[in-house]
């Protein structure tokens, strides 16, 4: 991801639609019953939001990654430990050296 200054919005309030979160610093929003959509093109950030209903999905670069890991995971080439790493890094809140997660 490069990096840049990401847009505030501040404020604001969504409802039952899609939300772009791309480059975007959200503060003190309201998300409520909305797809919260990543295109892996630029990092994000929520700040004292709220979050009623609100899911991820992965859209443009970050679903093909998705996809990527999902085949390669279940490729029995090998890489699965290596994914499972990723995921353990995930879960501790830790950047990887391998992967920069």
């Amino acid at each position: 991801m490069r990096p840049s200054a990401r847009e505030a919005v501040v404020g604001k309030i969504f409802e039952n639609e899609q939300v772009k979160i791309d480059g975007r610093n959200f503060v003190k929003c309201i998300f409520k019953d909305v797809e919260l959509a990543f295109a892996g093109e630029d990092a994000f950030g929520f700040d004292e939001c709220e979050m009623l209903g609100a899911r991820l999905i992965l859209i443009g670069a970050a679903h093909r990654t998705a996809v990527c890991l999902s085949m390669l995971y279940q490729s029995n080439k090998g890489f699965a430990s290596n994914i499972e790493e990723m995921f353990s890094a995930i879960r501790r809140g830790t950047r990887s050296p391998e992967t920069g997660a």
